[in-house]
């Protein structure tokens, strides 16, 4: 699992990335708002832990970004800040958890946990052959893992964690091509690559708005 760390006290930043690590995360970490903003591909990550309180851009304003583009995805917020109108603003701005300060590393591990649980089920039963686990983003068809290069399978797997909602053409263009190096008619290229390794009508096309993943309701 692919978390974002958020954190501008260096020693804490540290200590939170080197546990999560040790536990099988993935961690990408920043210690301002406007670097996170800059570099980071906010659409490849399975949970966000923000510190409210950093500089540029501060906690709230980075989650009612993420929540603009991503309502699924688990946001966790962590502040000194023990008032309860910033508690509220935080869950009323999409948040699924929020932890104050100080606070043990195990008990962010299982907020985390719990949230990106609630997010996702880990399994996504496609049809009665294919099913996608998010958690090791990994595709199967009839118990037999799909292997899909690197560029269709993180495509799948933005798709995927919708869950059937609704990807718009522009966040997989955003997604695939954070620099910005390729035009929106790239996506249908990689949409028509993806489906190369797949039963085409897994990945629907929703006309004039983007992609979404063909769910089975049997």
């Amino acid at each position: 699992m692919k978390i974002l760390l958020l954190e501008d006290e260096t020693l804490l930043r540290r200590n939170i990335a080197s546990y999560l690590k040790k536990r099988g995360f993935e961690v990408v970490d920043f210690e301002d708002g406007r670097t996170l903003l800059e570099c980071a591909n906010l659409y490849d990550f399975d949970a966000f832990v923000l510190d409210i309180n950093v500089p540029d851009f501060n906690g709230f304003e980075i989650l009612e970004f993420i929540k603009n583009s991503d309502q699924t995805t688990p946001v966790i917020l962590i502040s000194a800040y023990t008032e309860t109108k910033d508690v509220l603003n935080g869950f009323k701005l999409g948040a699924s958890d929020y932890l104050k300060k100080p606070f043990g590393l195990e008990e962010l591990e299982i907020r985390l946990l719990k949230a990106i649980g609630a997010m996702d089920d880990s399994v996504i039963k496609i049809n009665s052959d294919y099913e996608y686990d998010l958690k090791i983003r990994e595709l199967r068809y009839k118990n037999e893992i799909v292997k899909l290069p690197k560029t269709p399978s993180k495509l799948f797997y933005q798709i995927a964690k919708r869950k059937g909602g609704i990807v718009k053409s522009e966040e997989i263009l955003e997604y695939l091509y954070p620099d910005g190096s390729s035009q929106s008619s790239a996506v249908i290229g990689r949409i028509r690559d993806l489906r190369a390794f797949i039963e085409p009508d897994i990945i629907e096309n929703v006309h004039g708005v983007g992609y979404r993943l063909n769910i089975s309701k049997s």
